[in-house]
């Protein structure tokens, strides 16, 4: 974190150079394409752009090290999770059953294994654009771009007592 209090990184890259609104809307489509697919070869390709937006972006790894390890840790408790609580939930999405490890109290199916890494691959899609707005946009400029897309500043800032 720097003096200000917030994790913005310095730098002359060209996500640095664009404007707070249009890395706010672009945050706002990645997302939204992201949440519209189930689909490893969309998540691949926006993964892979994503990637290699953040490393020309310059912001050293160091950086963002904890935030990346939080996400890889959260992906993996949830998959955990998912694997012990509900372990045949592929089954009821796509009404096959190929049974892989027996639990004992159930069996996972490899459709369930295919849910996780789909699930997996659309959290992990979204990590590299969420650090690079983080950490290519100055808090001022981000609040400014809100406004500008018509969310009051009296929304943003946080009540005064």
């Amino acid at each position: 974190m720097n003096r200000t209090g917030s994790l913005y990184e310095p730098g002359s890259s060209l996500f640095h150079r664009l404007d707070g609104t249009v890395k706010l809307c672009l945050f706002a489509v990645w997302t939204i394409l992201t949440f519209l697919f189930l689909d490893l070869r969309v998540f691949g390709v926006m993964l892979s752009v994503g990637v290699i937006l953040l490393i020309t972006s310059g912001i050293p790894f160091k950086k963002i090290a904890l935030l990346f390890w939080v996400m890889i840790i959260f992906t993996v408790l949830n998959s955990v999770f998912i694997v012990l609580i509900t372990p045949t939930f592929g089954t009821r999405l796509t009404g096959t059953n190929t049974p892989m490890i027996p639990l004992g109290y159930n069996t996972i199916n490899a459709e369930t294994l295919f849910y996780i890494l789909t699930l997996s691959a659309k959290y992990l899609t979204l990590l590299p654009i969420t650090l690079l707005c983080i950490f290519t946009t100055q808090p001022s400029e981000f609040a400014a771009s809100l406004n500008r897309v018509g969310i009051p500043v009296s929304l943003i800032k946080s009540p005064t007592r």
